[in-house]
């Protein structure tokens, strides 16, 4: 048996990952400005989807840039994005610039290092105007890089970050600006989500020469609370998540799983298990709307059980009365109309008279309670023409005692199970109800994360739902067991496949 749920627990991790691919592949033929803001399939549209085969860092970025900033003519618009993007690249970008300079013809040399003028200002380098001047600007980044080359290494950078971090003086600040974007590995490795006490004070420097670095200002302010840091960190992790292969190199194991980790689906999935992605409106309601479905299920599940037994069995008793064909003719009915006819008509008749909570479990009662109550009626009735009913007769019990006890009996283990296993199926129904009848439920959440493109509550929806079938899968097995213990040898011997 144990060996059985296990292997009902591990089809969770296939299953969870088959959904997520489908519902992300689904979610990628939306237009990208259809989608939320925190929608990957918005911020890495560059990206590819699943598979990135030429995972792209700064290296490459660079020849990328250099290309497109020399291919395009003086003073163009196209020129002015890829001095831009040779200045957001910074000190990431200087070991694979200033090494190659004297490969370039002189004009193409003047243009791309007076296009590293604004760079200078931002390192704050001693005579940076000199950067800004044709005649001298390629004298000042080739001294530069004489006497900084042995600056610009890991280690290096990791004790200036360490040291900036800790003191906080002039002279450390100098050595990190000076380093630029090189330093923000090192910089991000001292960012701690921890924000409390003099962690505060080392995160708020650390996050000041990031902040300097990237030309973003999103700063700890000097009265933030722990929670208002706290976030500011978040924000940056999130950040750094997503454009860290922009300022480092690709090598060995990271290159290799750059290949997979480099595409739209790689980018949510980390943000998922790194804990930073960003919230939604949709995410952040998820548990609230969640209770109040998987609660409206439960009882509806628990009062259509409560229903069908008794109801079985008294069918099975009264076979072929009118009675019997009417409740059984309605259960079918009901089941067929489904909750969109259901809840329409009743919306049609009742109006806002009756609580919409009330109505909306009363429905989904009348359509979980079919097939239960079928299988009761099926299971008492086989127990009546068995056997069991000329021994139990002969003893002096009557009919309707051995469908009571035999039959009823028989019959709690498989409706038990077969319940359970319907009931992912039934939050479709509920789903629908909860939109007939305004109840803000996981339904309404569904359908807002799609009316607004949020990608991120999509899979979220998609990926519990799974989680929930395979976890009632589980109890099903569980409530099989319980119920019925003959079922306790075939489950143990692996003998019954579900």
């Amino acid at each position: 048996m144990l060996e059985r749920l296990l292997r009902r627990m591990l089809w969770v991790i296939p299953s969870v990952l088959g959904v997520a691919l489908l519902t992300f592949f689904a979610l990628s033929f939306v237009p990208p400005d259809r989608m939320a803001q925190a929608s990957p399939h918005a911020r890495y549209h560059s990206l590819p989807l699943f598979l990135n085969g030429q995972p792209s860092d700064v290296r490459l970025a660079v020849t990328r840039t250099l290309d497109e900033l020399l291919g395009a003519p003086i003073g163009s618009e196209r020129a002015k994005l890829a001095e831009a993007e040779l200045v957001r690249l910074g000190g990431s970008a200087l070991p694979f610039i200033l090494p190659r300079l004297d490969a370039y013809p002189p004009d193409q040399r003047t243009r791309v290092v007076l296009a590293l003028a604004p760079l200078a200002h931002r390192m704050r380098l001693d005579d940076a105007q000199a950067a800004e001047d044709p005649n001298t600007a390629l004298r000042f980044w080739t001294r530069f890089w004489e006497a900084s080359e042995i600056e610009f290494r890991l280690a290096t950078s990791r004790n200036a970050a360490r040291r900036w971090a800790v003191y906080g003086d002039l002279g450390r600040e100098r050595e990190v600006f000076r380093l630029d974007t090189f330093a923000l590995e090192a910089l991000f490795e001292l960012l701690a989500a921890d924000v409390s006490g003099v962690a505060k004070d080392r995160a708020q420097r650390t996050i000041d020469a990031i902040a300097h670095v990237t030309e973003r200002d999103d700063r700890i302010l000097p009265r933030a609370t722990e929670a208002e840091a706290a976030a500011c960190v978040a924000r940056w992790q999130h950040f750094w998540l997503g454009n860290r292969t922009s300022f480092v190199v690709l090598r060995g194991s990271e290159r290799i799983s750059a290949f997979a980790l480099e595409s739209r689906f790689g980018k949510w999935a980390l943000e998922q298990l790194s804990g930073v992605a960003r919230e939604s409106e949709v995410r952040r309601n998820l548990p609230r709307r969640a209770r109040i479905t998987f609660t409206l299920v439960a009882l509806a599940w628990l009062a259509a059980l409560s229903l069908a037994l008794p109801l079985g069995v008294w069918s099975a008793l009264r076979r072929h009365s009118t009675g019997e064909r009417l409740m059984s003719s309605t259960s079918w009915l009901a089941l067929a109309a489904g909750p969109v006819v259901l809840g329409g008509l009743v919306v049609r008749a009742l109006g806002p008279s009756m609580p919409h909570p009330f109505a909306a479990f009363a429905i989904l009662v009348l359509i979980m309670v079919a097939r239960p109550l079928h299988l009761t009626r099926a299971r008492v009735t086989a127990v009546l023409a068995s056997n069991a009913q000329p021994g139990g007769l002969a003893r002096g019990a009557s009919r309707s005692r051995i469908a009571w006890r035999l039959g009823l009996r028989d019959s709690i283990a498989p409706v038990l199970a077969g319940s359970l296993v319907e009931c992912p199926s039934s939050l479709t129904a509920c789903f629908v109800l909860e939109r007939f009848f305004g109840i803000g439920g996981l339904g309404d959440a569904t359908l807002d994360a799609v009316m607004h493109g949020d990608a991120s509550g999509v899979m979220g929806i998609a990926v519990g739902l799974t989680c929930w079938a395979v976890f009632t899968m589980v109890l099903s097995d569980l409530a099989l067991v319980l119920a019925d213990p003959r079922t306790r040898g075939p489950l143990y011997n692996g003998g019954l496949r579900g």
